[in-house]
Order: structure tokens, then C-alpha cells, then sequence
């Protein structure tokens, strides 16, 4: 009975080893390919939008496969909250318009 949970425990460690290292290397391959664009695009972010909403909008426009690499990243890196106060700090210094 010992011997079963131990390989049923092994092989459970072993599959999400490998899950675990295929997310990886999925996440960085996402994060870190440029973005093939047909032409030069602008992406307007919207004074205060989170990181989260931005994430959803380049999925949206096409340009992220999904959008939880991105938010997982900037929140482990504490840069979502910066982003959303960097936006709303643009539009209380320029009134809406950015120079």
C-alpha cells in the first residue's frame, strides 16, 4: 500500500513539475516575442485603467494570446498599482491631454 501511494505521489509530483515548467517557458515566450502587428498601431490607455484592464484590452485588440501572464507579471513585480496611479497621475498633470 506504501509503495502504491509512493509512486502515485511521484508521478502526481512529476506531472506538475512538468506543467509547471511548460507554463514557464509559455509565459516567457509570450512576455518576451515582440508583437507582430500588420502596421503601427496606438494603444490608448484610459486614465486609471489597471493592469488587468490593459492586459484584457491587447487581448481584445489581438495582440496577447490571453492575459494572465502579463497580470501575473506585473503583480509579481508590484507594478500593477504603479500603473494604474502612473495613468491617473498623467491625467491630473495634463488635464486629459498628454503632450
Amino acid at each position: 500500500m506504501k509503495k502504491v501511494v509512493l509512486i502515485t505521489a511521484a508521478g502526481l509530483a512529476a506531472v506538475i513539475g512538468f506543467a509547471l515548467l511548460w507554463i514557464k517557458q509559455d509565459m516567457n515566450r509570450q512576455l518576451h516575442s515582440p508583437l507582430e502587428l500588420e502596421k503601427e498601431e496606438v494603444l490608448i490607455i484610459e486614465p486609471g485603467m489597471s493592469l488587468s484592464a490593459v492586459s484584457h484590452k491587447l487581448v481584445a485588440l489581438g495582440w496577447l494570446e490571453q492575459p494572465y501572464y502579463l497580470i501575473y507579471e506585473g503583480r509579481r513585480q508590484h507594478k500593477a498599482k504603479a500603473i494604474k496611479e502612473s495613468t491617473e497621475d498623467l491625467v491630473e498633470r495634463f488635464g486629459g491631454r498628454v503632450p
